[in-house]
């Protein structure tokens, strides 16, 4: 019984999971420091190890078939010896490595081939077991061609066929007389119908193990994105600050154990207002985005991370430094800033940044040191800006040199595309079905397309209960092996099986159930009729047993429980009707051949469910991972659109909407319209009570304003503290200030932030009405402008854009 391989990839032959003992997809997983050649190899003599059971019981049935005497010895012994040589034969190729570099290291193909070879020997030679070979050759066809590529699946499949019509063709020659012909030329032909429905079963057995795979691979590319993302600052990719605040507490820590110390600096970009006011908010973000690569370039490797702490601000931490080494760090960044041509941002911008520096010692805790830090950034811009403040001598701040002896010029990378966010693949419309067509197939396998589905496997058993019937009738009953009456109820039987599920489920009586197929019920009807049919008519035992084990294949499509009983009533039923042949014997009745059949077959039927049943796992296994996998889509999404902090939209997907918007705006009116609104004196709040306090207050205020505007509108952070609001579906006047100003009397009459009661938020917001076939740029201009009007009128007040006003 062979084994997986499907050709190779990137340099290595993929190697496909699970021999027949159900072997899972923790078997692809080699032991650390061994290389892929020797992983390979060491897991093909693993399956070849699982293989072993099943030789075992063969060569158990021969001795005790030749004990008995229903085998002759001469070919007991000649198989016997045929299966050791082959075992011994693959494991010394296996074992020796010569294949691995192989596109077929496991030697599935060679195994399979060999297989069939001795089935068909088997089938010519065991006259009182041809039933047994049979059954192992199901066994071979679902649960080891399903593990070839497809071409070589078809190409075994056929070499079954032809090997096993010449093995009839020379049984019938040597064996001329009576229904001879007859009878093997009807276990042929059911043999060449049930092996395409078997191989449609190991494709699909085949699909779903390689969908498993994919999924898991999908499934660790997804967790490994989100992860990224969740440390990640959207705009300019470094990390967060949730992030960096884990790894302040880990640094903390290994201070303690180690007493190493480290180095924080708070670094703020000098008049970054002005630049989003005076170049607009795209150019605001090409330089945090540039600030950003510089940093980088100025601080390779991991040793020292930088994060953004929060609008223009930063953190850096600095690890295993002397205090003189961290200011000349930071100090080399100042000279690099200076150097950078910004007109590549904006023309005619120059920038500089004001930096607080501070050295985490002993009788410190991380809130004291970020403190600190801060005390010294604001040292800095009280001295003037563009200039670094330093703590880490325990003092008061002092300035440090911005021209450190020695340094060295920083090369400044290109500047690096931040992380794509998912769009929506436009996809090309479909082409128009043929009408005719469509109205067949509804009118044979009606309306509901979630039930069709289902229909398909109906199809497949239906052919096989023809098969059954056509037997019955045309071969069994002229024959004598069934009387007439026998032979029209097993018909009856047949008919029943093929008719009622699919009228059932064409009428949709079934399809609020959880099988609607009645999968479970059809497999245990249709075992009963095969398995009484082998207790009237025991000589047919080779094309009955195919029969009954095509039943328990079928079982693929049940659930891990189901196929438990499946497999457990097969087994008695077999059992049953065996003793029921013990007591009643009837003439021609042979216990040693008919148990030996029984045994036989209870054993390929026990070892057929336990890999229904580990499919049925697997098949579990990979809907979970569908579920878990579009969980994991839907948290990146998430993540990619909404802001870390306030958990309201983001920036760049407030783009995508107010695009979308002016689409709109273009076939119909009425049009929409945009609000900039601004906490005031944030940068105060900040200053006085803290960056908490300051989180607390964004917090609170996209909280307040979620409370107060409509399902329809849309709030996201448009940047630091200030936020955009899109009103659809609303024009410019009364409507929209009335609800810009229900919003500020809301956020005035709270206490947004809890950890400091006495703050009192106000905010300004200046509105405006997007205009026909203008550009969302200009719109978001002409509400800028009326921001800066309403903080020019005094602050904590609405003002429409000059050209919106209604009287």
């Amino acid at each position: 019984m062979a084994h997986g391989s499907s050709g190779a990839r990137n340099g290595m032959p993929a190697v496909w999971d699970a021999g027949p003992a159900g072997a899972g997809a923790s078997d692809r997983i080699g032991a650390p420091g061994i290389s892929e050649w020797e992983r390979v190899r060491r897991q093909g003599l693993k399956r070849l190890a699982l293989t072993l059971p099943v030789h075992a019981a063969i060569l158990l049935a021969l001795g005790i078939g030749a004990a008995l005497g229903v085998v002759r010895p001469v070919v007991a012994e000649l198989l016997g010896t045929l299966i050791c040589l082959t075992v011994a034969v693959f494991y010394s190729i296996l074992r020796s490595g010569a294949m691995v570099r192989s596109s077929d290291p496991m030697l599935v193909f060679a195994q399979v081939l060999v297989g069939i070879c001795l089935v068909a020997l088997g089938y010519g030679t065991l006259d009182g077991l041809r039933s047994a070979a049979l059954l192992w050759l199901t066994v071979i066809i679902v649960f080891d061609m399903r593990r070839l590529p497809p071409r070589r699946m078809w190409i075994a499949a056929t070499f079954c066929a032809v090997l096993l019509m010449l093995t009839t063709v020379a049984r019938g020659w040597l064996h001329a007389g009576g229904n001879t012909w007859r009878y093997e030329i009807w276990t042929m032909g059911l043999l060449l119908i049930i092996l395409p429905i078997l191989l449609i079963v190991s494709a699909r057995a085949r699909r779903v193990y390689q969908l498993q795979i994919q999924h898991k691979a999908q499934m660790a590319q997804m967790l490994k994105q989100l992860q990224e993302l969740s440390v990640r600052d959207g705009l300019t990719g470094l990390y967060n600050r949730r992030h960096m605040h884990s790894l302040l507490e880990s640094e903390v820590k290994r201070w303690q154990r180690s007493g190493r110390s480290f180095h924080v600096a708070l670094i703020d970009i000098d008049h970054f207002k002005r630049v989003n006011d005076q170049f607009g908010h795209a150019a605001g973000d090409a330089v945090l985005q540039t600030f950003a690569q510089i940093c980088l370039a100025a601080f390779p490797g991991r040793a020292d991370v930088l994060a953004r702490w929060g609008g223009e601000e930063f953190l850096l931490l600095q690890c295993h430094k002397t205090p003189q080494e961290a200011e000349a760090a930071v100090a080399r960044l100042v000279e690099a800033v200076h150097r950078y041509d910004w007109n590549q941002c904006a023309r005619g911008l120059k920038l500089s940044f004001s930096a607080g520096l501070y050295e985490y010692r002993e009788g410190s805790t991380l809130a004291k040191a970020l403190e600190r830090a801060d005390r010294a950034l604001y040292a800095a811009k009280a001295a003037g800006r563009d200039r670094i403040m330093s703590s880490t001598g325990g003092g008061a701040p002092q300035p440090v040199d911005l021209v450190p002896a020695g340094s060295e010029a920083i090369s400044i990378p290109s500047l690096s595309v931040p992380p794509a966010r998912p769009s929506v693949r436009a996809e090309s419309a479909p082409s128009r079905p043929n009408v005719l067509l469509e109205g067949m197939v509804s009118l044979v396998l009606g309306r509901n397309t979630r039930l069709r589905r289902y229909q398909y496997m109906n199809f497949y058993s239906a052919g096989v209960y023809v098969m059954c019937i056509c037997g019955f009738l045309l071969y069994c009953v002229p024959t004598g092996l069934l009387t007439p009456l026998q032979g029209m109820l097993f018909s009856a039987h047949s008919v029943l099986g093929a008719v009622v599920p699919f009228v059932f489920l064409r009428a949709g009586v079934t399809a609020h159930l959880r099988d609607p197929a009645l999968n479970l019920l059809q497999i245990l009807w249709a075992g009963a009729g095969l398995i009484a049919a082998y207790g009237f008519m025991p000589a047919t035992s080779p094309s009955t047993f195919q029969m009954i084990c095509l039943g328990v294949v079928f079982g693929f499509n049940l659930r891990p429980r189901e196929i438990r009983i499946v497999g457990g009533a097969y087994v008695a039923m077999m059992l049953c009707v065996l003793a029921v042949r013990v007591t009643a014997h009837p003439a021609g009745f042979d216990p040693r051949v008919e148990s030996l059949e029984v045994a036989m077959a209870c054993s390929v039927i026990l070892v057929l469910s336990l890999q229904a049943y580990n499919f049925s796992r697997v098949s579990e296994r990979l809907s979970n991972d569908k579920r878990k996998l579009a969980e994991a889509t839907e948290q990146i999404t998430q993540v990619l659109i909404h802001d870390p902090l306030t958990g309201i939209l983001n920036r760049q997907h407030m783009q995508d909407l107010l695009e979308r918007e002016r689409d709109r705006h273009r076939r119909s009116d009425p049009g929409f319209c945009v609000a900039l609104v601004d906490l005031d004196h944030f940068k105060r709040i900040n200053d006085t009570y803290g960056h908490r306090i300051g989180d607390e207050a964004l917090i609170g205020f996209a909280r307040a304003a979620k409370d107060v505007l409509r399902e329809t509108d849309k709030i996201c952070r448009w940047g630091g503290e200030e936020f955009l609001i899109l009103l659809p579906d609303t024009e410019s006047g009364p409507n929209a200030m009335q609800a810009l100003n229900r919003l500020r009397e809301h956020v005035a009459s709270q206490r947004l932030c809890p950890g400091a009661p006495e703050v009192a938020v106000t905010v300004s917001a200046g509105i405006a009405g997007h205009r026909r076939d203008e550009p969302v740029a200009l719109t978001l201009e002409r509400a800028d402008q009326a921001l800066y009007a309403a903080k020019a009128a005094g602050r904590n007040q609405c003002m429409p854009q000059g050209s919106d006003v209604t009287a």
